[in-house]
């Protein structure tokens, strides 16, 4: 990863953490925006820990 790129990435999870430290509606919609959570605030297939 060249130095633009790793800045782009920094600046980007500033954002985001800057977003996450508001209420919980925001944060919630910050996740789904993201694609962590789907719209009931359970995580995604991509982010839910794998069962045996």
């Amino acid at each position: 990863m060249d130095e633009v790129s790793f800045n782009r990435q920094v600046k980007a999870l500033e954002k985001a953490m800057k977003e996450a430290n508001q209420p919980k509606e925001t944060a919630l919609k910050t996740l789904q925006h993201a694609g962590i959570v789907d719209k009931y605030g359970k995580l995604t297939d991509t982010y839910r820990p794998k069962t045996k």
